[in-house]
């Protein structure tokens, strides 16, 4: 009894990995592009002691030249692919900025050639000032608060990846991001149109994913 129960059950892992083999996939990598920081109409935000740019040194109007590297994965189910990205800026010794999502959208290989995705999500943006304390960015301020407050005041982007697949387990490739105003908290679907009542520009951001399934 014991033996059979081992090769039905040895049977079902086989099955389940043959399954996740053909249609699941999970990837982990790294990214690197221009930082988001000050790309998000930041101008009008106030914190504690003034302006997030004179927070940073960089002065009202100006624009963040700095670069952003952070961690990426990518799992995939079929067609339907989540995608979840966070990077960190080194502002200055004493402050650290962090930008991520949590994308869902669609994904394709073309043969072993290539692959394209297409996904959107919320953004979320900390200030990470003297270390340890966490403050949270939002259209509204910069103030201490929590990651659902993040996700909830966080804009929409939208996220094309394209890579180039080397062997069976790299990929090698770029990926474009683009803000848009719409957020839970508002929740105004017009405001999923590009460009429409925000002025923050696109970014591209080289990609690198090892396969892991």
């Amino acid at each position: 009894m014991r033996k059979g129960a081992f090769a039905i059950l040895l049977a079902v892992l086989c099955m389940v990995q043959v399954y996740a083999v053909d249609n699941f996939s999970w990837t982990l990598g790294i990214a690197i592009g221009k930082s988001d920081f000050a790309e998000n109409s930041l101008d009008d935000i106030e914190s504690r002691s003034g302006s997030a740019f004179d927070m940073i040194g960089l002065g009202s109007g100006n624009r963040s030249n700095k670069y952003a590297i952070g961690g990426e994965t990518r799992m995939r189910v079929y067609f339907v692919n989540l995608d979840v990205l966070g990077e960190f800026t080194f502002v200055s010794r004493q402050i650290l900025y962090f930008s991520g999502m949590v994308n869902i959208g669609a994904g394709f290989d073309f043969g072993n050639s290539v692959g394209l995705g297409f996904s959107l999500g919320p953004g979320v943006e900390y200030l990470f000032l003297n270390r340890f304390a966490r403050d949270v960015m939002t259209s509204a301020g910069v103030a201490k608060s929590t990651f659902l407050d993040a996700v909830r005041t966080g804009n929409f982007n939208y996220r094309i990846t394209f890579d180039v697949l080397v062997g069976a387990v790299l990929r090698v490739g770029l990926a474009y991001t683009l803000p848009t105003a719409f957020t839970l908290e508002n929740f105004n679907p017009a405001d999923l149109i590009p460009y429409r009542n925000t002025d923050s520009k696109g970014k591209f951001s080289l990609c690198l994913q090892m396969r892991i399934i």
